[in-house]
């Protein structure tokens, strides 16, 4: 993909996640709490990774997406968003940092995302690599990122389970109050824990991607305490702190997604995190200024919104100010050439319909038929048109993993 357009769908992507950020309290809204719905029969069993948890929801939530659309035919599995309890997990680490987009990481495409070329590393020195924000911000849509939420005022906090000790591969889970204190959870305790359900958050992702739709929104509850069966500590927490940046690159504004990795065990690791930040946005002159904090309660650089709530404050106003700013850094990108002369290379039109629909694109608004380079031009022609251009590019970064 051409420099021009990987720097026009990094600069979308900023949007999106900053409509994202605006919402990551949800689950810890006071009317939402403890709320319970009617629930589809008991479904699941015990796991012990963070890969089983996530394929078997992932699979039930592409089961259900297929037969969305279908008078009078019912899905066969039943939909995540009703999944009622998960009988064990064993030997999961509680973590305080969240994924930034749960479930992401998991994904067919992301792990793509997350191999960056050798070009594309800054530094290196004493075993850490430092890459260069272009490579820092595909790591990050790969689905490595965290966040850390204050709780709620009722003492709810919104926390990961994790088997692999990485806050960036987990579950999320809504923790009870009682469940919290009765257990003294805290920052890397090892739990074991039945009969924990999943439920629907009232959280509504911003979806201008719509292959995100293919991730389940929702968490797991631990709100009895009798159900959380034995608890250990001391593990070792990888977390993935991140930020987006704003920054110049000689005379173009660019904007990147940055993260650094954190092991939560170590005393020093916040002191350590906010003097890469700050060295990290002065680097080779980019002047980079943070939009976003990692940790609400206790922010460890300045940023242009220190939490979600500010943001929401003048929601319409702020984010219109950032998407002039991203439209000033894509105008003068020629789009068109460049993506037809890109999804001209595919094999097939499976392959176009495949990049179509994850681009929320329905192929026969589109489609033809005839030489791929014909459809092609079709395809982005109608991507234009319909204002689906950018979620286009996002489809085929996504298929190429870069």
């Amino acid at each position: 993909m051409s420099n021009g357009l990987q720097i026009g769908v990094q600069s979308a992507k900023v949007g999106e996640a900053l409509a994202n950020y605006s919402l990551a309290d949800t689950p810890l809204a006071e009317g939402q709490i403890g709320e319970e719905e009617a629930r589809a029969p008991a479904y699941g069993s015990g796991f012990y990774d963070d890969q089983e948890i996530w394929r078997d929801l992932l699979r039930l939530h592409s089961h259900t997406r297929l037969d969305e659309g279908r008078p009078g035919r019912r899905t066969s599995s039943p939909d995540p968003n009703r999944w009622d309890t998960v009988s064990t997990l064993y030997k999961v680490a509680v973590s305080e940092w969240v994924a930034r987009v749960p479930g992401l990481y998991w994904l067919p495409g992301s792990q793509r995302m997350r191999t960056v070329h050798p070009s594309q590393i800054e530094s290196k020195s004493d075993g850490w690599l430092t890459y260069t924000p272009r490579g820092k911000s595909q790591t990050v849509s790969g689905g490595v990122g965290t966040l850390k939420l204050s709780p709620s005022e009722s003492g709810y906090r919104l926390a990961t389970l994790t088997a692999s000790c990485n806050a960036s591969t987990g579950v999320p889970a809504l923790i009870s109050p009682d469940v919290w204190d009765h257990h003294r959870l805290r920052e890397g305790s090892v739990i074991v824990c039945g009969a924990t359900r999943w439920r629907a958050m009232p959280l509504q992702w911003a979806a201008q991607f719509p292959i995100m739709q293919q991730l389940p929104r929702g968490c797991l509850v631990l709100d009895n305490v009798e159900n959380v069966l034995d608890v250990e500590d001391g593990a070792p927490i990888q977390a993935h702190p991140f930020s987006i940046m704003e920054y110049w690159d000689g005379p173009v504004r660019l904007f990147d997604f940055v993260y650094a990795t954190a092991d939560t065990r170590d005393e020093g690791f916040r002191a350590d995190l906010s003097r890469f930040f700050e060295a990290y946005r002065l680097a080779n002159d980019r002047e980079g200024n943070y939009l976003t904090a990692a940790d609400i309660a206790e922010p460890m650089w300045d940023a242009e919104f220190t939490s979600p709530e500010s943001l929401r404050r003048d929601q319409r106003a702020q984010l219109r100010l950032i998407e002039r700013r991203v439209e000033d850094t894509i105008r003068g990108i020629d789009f068109t050439e460049v993506l037809v002369k890109r999804l001209s290379q595919a094999a097939g039109l499976t392959d176009l319909k495949r990049i179509s629909a994850n681009a929320g694109i329905e192929w026969r608004r589109w489609s033809q038929g005839g030489a791929i380079g014909d459809e092609a031009t079709r395809l982005v022609e109608y991507a234009i048109s319909s204002g689906k251009q950018q979620a286009l590019l996002y489809s085929l970064q996504y298929e190429d993993g870069l």
